[in-house]
C-alpha cells in the first residue's frame, strides 16, 4: 500500500514535486522556520522518550495506532516508531502527540466497550427495558444485551455515543422493568449515581458503593420493622433489615429453620435469603458480617426446667413460643418438655407422640378408605 500524497499548501507536497502556488509558499515557510530555529538555538530533534510514554498510555486505554495517529494529525508510522524505541523524534512531531488527551474521543473506528457496558448496566439497576435503552441509543436489542452481559470488548465509536446519549437522558429517572432491576441486583451491577462521570469510561475505576458499616447502619434500617420481624408480625423487610433481625432471632436462640416455622415460610427460605445477601457483599468487595450462632442448649437449673414444664402441662402453647421466651432453639425446648434432656430434672413430662398408628386406628383407617372389603362390607 503506498502512502497518500499530502494535499496542497503542505511542504511535504512540494517535496512530492509539487510546484503550485500553495505548495512553494508552504515550503518557503517551513524552510524560514528552520532557519529561525536554528538561529534562536531550538533543537529539531527532541528525545522521543515522553511522546513514547504518552502514546503507550493511549494504547492502555484502548485505542489504535490509527487512532492515535488521525487525533494528532500524524502518520500511523511515526507513532508506530515511537512505540519501537525509537530515540528521537522532532519536536514538532513530539508536541502533536503529548498533545492528545487521554480521555479523548475518537472520531472513527472501534472503542473500548467499558464505558458502555458500565452505562447499560447502570440503566439496567434503574429498570429500564433494553427495548427502550435501544431505542434511545439508535442500535438493536441485540447489541444492548450483548453490552449487558459483557461479551464485547470493543464497539463502534456511533454505538457508543449512542449509549452516551440514551444514558444522559434515562439515567435521572426509573424504569418500570423488575426483571431488569433483579437481574442488576442480581450481578451487582451499579446504578448511575455510583459512577463519576469522568471515571465511569476508565478500566481501574470503581464505583462508589456503600461500605458495610453503611449497609449495616441504622439509617438503613427501620427498627420497628426488625422488632415487628422478630415478633413474627411482620415478613417484608429490605436486606439490612433481615440482617439485623437475624442476629436478633439468633440471640433468642433461634435458627434459620425456626424463622421459617415463625413466617410461615416454605422450608430453607431464611437460608437462601441470607446466602443471596452473602453474595450480593461478595461481589462488592465487602465481607459479610458475623451472625451470631443460635443457642442449640441454655444451660437451666432444675427449678427452671420444672417450672417451664409445669408452665406447658398449665397453659399450654407451642414449643417455638417456649423456645423464644427462654432463649433456646425449638429442638432443644421441644427435647426438654418431653424429657430427652433433663431427664432427672422433674416436672410433668410430655407425652411423645407414636411414630406408627396403634391397631385401632389402622382398623378405623382401613374402614374408611374407599374400595376396601370392609367398607364394602359396611355399605351393604
Amino acid at each position: 500500500m503506498s502512502r497518500p500524497i499530502p494535499e496542497h499548501g503542505n511542504a511535504n507536497r512540494y517535496s512530492y514535486g509539487c510546484r503550485c502556488p500553495l505548495c512553494t509558499r508552504a515550503a518557503t515557510r517551513a524552510d524560514a522556520q528552520r532557519k529561525l530555529d536554528r538561529m534562536a538555538g531550538r533543537p529539531r530533534q527532541v528525545p522521543a522518550c515522553p511522546a513514547a510514554a504518552h502514546a503507550a498510555a493511549l494504547l492502555k486505554r484502548g485505542l489504535t495506532i490509527t487512532q492515535i495517529a488521525r487525533e494528532a494529525d500524524t502518520e500511523p508510522s511515526t507513532v508506530r516508531r515511537l512505540l519501537q524505541g525509537q530515540k528521537s523524534t522532532l519536536a514538532v512531531t513530539a508536541n502533536k502527540i503529548l498533545g492528545v488527551a487521554l480521555n479523548v474521543r475518537v472520531s472513527l473506528g472501534d472503542v473500548p466497550a467499558t464505558g458502555a457496558i458500565r452505562r447499560v448496566r447502570a440503566l439496567y439497576a434503574l429498570g429500564h427495558l433494553n427495548r427502550v435503552i435501544a431505542e434511545e441509543a439508535g442500535v438493536s436489542r441485540d447489541a444492548i444485551c450483548s453490552l449487558a452481559a459483557g461479551t464485547w470488548p470493543t464497539l463502534k465509536v456511533t454505538a457508543d455515543d449512542g449509549v452516551r446519549a440514551a444514558y444522559d437522558r434515562l439515567s435521572m429517572s426509573t424504569g418500570t422493568s423488575w426483571k431488569t432491576r433483579t437481574l442488576a441486583e442480581r450481578n451487582g451491577w451499579a446504578p448511575p449515581l455510583a459512577w463519576d462521570d469522568d471515571a465511569i469510561d476508565d478500566p481501574r475505576a470503581r464505583p462508589h458503593l456503600p461500605s458495610d458499616e453503611d449497609v449495616l447502619g441504622e439509617d438503613f434500617v427501620d427498627r420497628v420493622a426488625v422488632q415487628q420481624f422478630v415478633a413474627g408480625r411482620l415478613s417484608k423487610v429490605n436486606d439490612a433489615e433481615l440482617l439485623k433481625a437475624v442476629r436478633e432471632c439468633r440471640a433468642m436462640g433461634l435458627s434459620n429453620g425456626d424463622i421459617d416455622t415463625l413466617h410461615g415460610f416454605a422450608r430453607k427460605t431464611t437460608e437462601t435469603a441470607l446466602n443471596r445477601i452473602k453474595k450480593a457483599y461478595t461481589r462488592a468487595g465487602l465481607v459479610f458480617p458475623e451472625l451470631a450462632p443460635s443457642a442449640n442448649q441454655a444451660k437451666f437449673t432444675d427449678e427452671q426446667v420444672v417450672k417451664i414444664r409445669e408452665q406447658y402441662a398449665a397453659h399450654g402453647g407451642t414449643d417455638l413460643e417456649l423456645s423464644m421466651q427462654h432463649g433456646v432453639n425449638r429442638s432443644a425446648m421441644s427435647a426438654l418438655l418431653s424429657g430427652r434432656s433433663y431427664s432427672s430434672a422433674g416436672g410433668p413430662i410430655r407425652e411423645t407422640r407414636s411414630a406408627k398408628p396403634a391397631e385401632s386406628a389402622k382398623s378405623l383407617w382401613a374402614l374408611k378408605k374407599p374400595g376396601s372389603a370392609q367398607s364394602f362390607a359396611q355399605a351393604s
